[in-house]
């Protein structure tokens, strides 16, 4: 039985479903990131689950059944659960992740990659969802006010996370009582909304590409929800990519400003909302929230900065950016 917080015995554990398999053993390279426990052979991915969010990775293989035939997916291998951990082993995809293909790429290479980037998301929010989808743990974060999970429920759910900040004392009562003035506010443009599957977590570690296409992994996160809000995850790794790294990668993530104009570009409905600055504020605000439940004290400072921003009326998606996408 695999000892899930000793490396020896988990890479016993690995090698042994990789075996199974009937794949390639070794080399084994840890790709683990601040979620999940990641290994690559030169087959085979094996992800152990941190345990973090019920059911993640059955619903990661939902949404990849409901996908394939219609976008590149990962071949899902086998899948089960040990001490705890889902875990699930598939089929390595040619290419490399797109951030550690990013530096060494030319600018056309870049902008190729984006458009296919773009024209991968504007599939996958065509395709129908079963009726009665939903994602697990949202619906749990929901359930319970789970303060640090909130940060894909739905815009009309904003004063759980208010309420959840108010039960932990974690913000000042007057800085609380603008965040909710400023989310009540806005809570109007998401009226018409018309819900479709987003990926929900689009950075750069979450993209294979084989210089000809971009494959999403990692489905966790996926839900029911606007568009646009597919935008959120990949302004947030833009403003710092850092903050996906694993802990074994040193990397220099750089010439990232034309990235929102070429997936604009290619996939123009993504911004087509006229009020697209403002919610993608408010998409802002709500995440910040949940930051400030994750992060240490001195951590969350910077964040009680960026929060304080969005209420002086500062925009975090700027104008440049947003004129070169549309």
């Amino acid at each position: 039985m695999m000892d899930v917080e000793d490396e020896a015995s988990r890479l016993v554990w690995v090698r042994a479903r990789i075996a199974a398999a009937g794949g390639e053993v070794g080399p084994l390279e840890d790709q683990s990131g601040w979620a999940n426990r990641v290994y690559t052979s030169p087959t085979h991915v094996v992800r152990i689950s941190s345990g973090r969010f019920r059911d993640s990775f059955s619903h990661d293989r939902s949404v990849i059944s409901l996908l394939m035939g219609q976008l590149p997916v990962p071949v899902v291998v086998d899948a089960g659960e040990v001490v705890g951990r889902q875990w699930m082993i598939m089929e390595r995809l040619e290419g490399q992740s797109l951030l550690r293909a990013w530096p060494a790429m030319q600018v056309a290479e870049r902008r190729r990659a984006i458009t296919s980037l773009g024209e991968t998301l504007a599939a996958l929010h065509r395709v129908q969802a079963q009726p009665g989808f939903t994602n697990p743990w949202i619906e749990d974060a929901m359930a319970e006010s789970n303060g640090a999970h909130m940060y894909l429920t739905p815009p009309q759910s904003w004063h759980l996370g208010i309420e959840a900040m108010r039960s932990r004392k974690l913000l000042d009562t007057a800085l609380v009582d603008r965040i909710s003035d400023y989310l009540s506010e806005r809570i109007s443009l998401f009226a018409e909304d018309k819900p479709c599957l987003i990926h929900g977590d689009i950075h750069f570690n979450n993209l294979i590409w084989d210089g000809e296409k971009i494959t999403l992994l990692d489905f966790e996160i996926a839900t029911l929800a606007a568009a646009d809000r597919e935008v959120q995850a990949l302004n947030d790794f833009i403003r710092d990519p850092a903050e996906v790294f694993g802990p074994e990668d040193d990397l220099e993530i750089s010439g990232l400003s034309q990235v929102q104009g070429w997936l604009g570009a290619a996939y123009p409905g993504l911004f087509a909302s006229p009020d697209f600055i403002e919610r993608q504020d408010f998409y802002a605000m709500q995440r910040n929230l949940c930051k400030v439940y994750r992060y240490p004290t001195g951590e969350a400072q910077s964040i009680v900065a960026d929060i304080e921003a969005l209420l002086d009326g500062e925009h975090v998606f700027t104008g440049s950016t947003y004129d070169e996408a549309t």
